[in-house]
């Protein structure tokens, strides 16, 4: 470390005053490379000290602490800290800065391969200045979105009261009385119990039947906005009609068997709720066949008719294919006879199955 004998080296400073070693060593711990400690101290490349830049450091020690400071490297998470913002924030200012990160290290950790990038202070420290413009812009940025939204919820709204009004005027139009129409009454029933929450016992089999007609009258009731208890009273004035009718309604099966068609083939005219009939109106219908049941029910015993003439030819062409391999099964059983004779000594058989087989 020393130069010569005859020459002071920065031995004999370091021995007569400290403060300079301590302020390397502090700042050693400070993530600063040694190299960078020695070119701020006036280090030769012969690891020996310039006396004139040591005696600076040590006659302005503060000056020679920031100068220090302002080398140190920041990783991105105390970079975010130093300038008191987010890692996502720092990150887009340093990129709107175009700041280079003066370092960077891979670890692995996680189970992952990390980059660390590392940057000076000073460069960190002068980032604040855009760090308080993101923030302004940032903030400017809220204020036009809170009102923008607010413009927004307004109009929002405003439609929402329209389709208020329009949907209450719309019920109270169209909405059936008791003794209205069977189906009416059966298709707002089912709308009243999905918009209100409320499934009485004698009305639940009309949450299992599906019906095309129901979800819009739904979606009426629900952008009408009308409170609970009031969807309640209207359901209870329709539940003891509504009980009756749904007693009277017949599954798809059944209508089939008694009308002797299936149910696609009942006309939609024919009044219904989902793929249940009504009793009494298939009733009618039975005892006095009109023209459309006629017609399906002659068009399924044409049906029946030729899937039975299909059936029929089928079962022909299978009995006329076993007619035709008969002869070559039993002439291969004879073969296979033949041979099984051969094998285990009776060949006094063999030529009776030989026979067989060839003729």
């Amino acid at each position: 470390m020393h130069e010569s004998r005859g020459r002071r080296t920065i031995g004999d400073d370091w021995r007569r005053s400290g403060t300079v070693a301590r302020v390397l060593r502090s700042s050693n711990e400070e993530n600063l490379p040694e190299a960078h400690y020695r070119r701020r101290a006036g280090s030769r490349p012969d690891r020996t000290f310039d006396p004139v830049s040591v005696r600076a450091a040590e006659a302005d020690v503060e000056h020679f602490r920031r100068s220090l400071a302002a080398e140190r490297r920041c990783t991105v998470t105390e970079a975010s800290a130093r300038l008191g913002v987010s890692i996502d924030r720092f990150k887009r200012i340093v990129t709107a800065a175009g700041l280079a990160p003066v370092a960077t290290e891979e670890i692995r950790k996680y189970g992952r391969i990390l980059t660390i990038r590392y940057y000076r202070a000073a460069d960190v420290d002068a980032l604040a200045d855009h760090a308080h413009a993101d923030t302004e812009l940032r903030a400017a940025a809220r204020a036009v979105s809170r009102s923008e939204a607010a413009r927004k919820a307004a109009q929002t709204r405003k439609l929402n009261l329209a389709r208020t009004v329009a949907a209450r005027a719309e019920i109270e139009a169209t909405k059936p009385t008791p003794d209205a129409d069977c189906v009416r009454v059966l298709l707002w029933t089912a709308a009243l119990m999905v918009a209100a929450g409320v499934w009485p016992g004698p009305l639940r089999p009309l949450h299992r039947m599906a019906d095309p007609r129901v979800p819009p009258l739904t979606e009426i009731l629900r952008d009408a906005r009308l409170p609970r208890a009031e969807l309640e009273t209207m359901l209870a004035e329709l539940t003891p009609r509504s009980a009756e009718l749904v007693r009277l309604l017949v599954s798809p099966q059944d209508a089939e068997r008694e009308s002797g068609v299936p149910i696609e083939m009942i006309p939609a005219e024919l009044p219904r709720f989902g793929d249940h009939l009504l009793a009494p109106l298939l009733r009618e219908a039975v005892s006095s066949p009109p023209p459309w049941l006629l017609r399906a029910r002659a068009e399924v015993e044409s049906r029946r008719a030729v899937h039975a003439e299909e059936r029929r030819a089928v079962e022909e062409a299978s009995q006329r294919r076993r007619a035709e391999r008969a002869p070559v099964a039993l002439r291969l059983r004879a073969r296979r006879l033949a041979w099984e004779c051969r094998r285990w000594g009776h060949a006094t058989d063999a030529p009776r199955f030989d026979a067989i087989a060839i003729g």
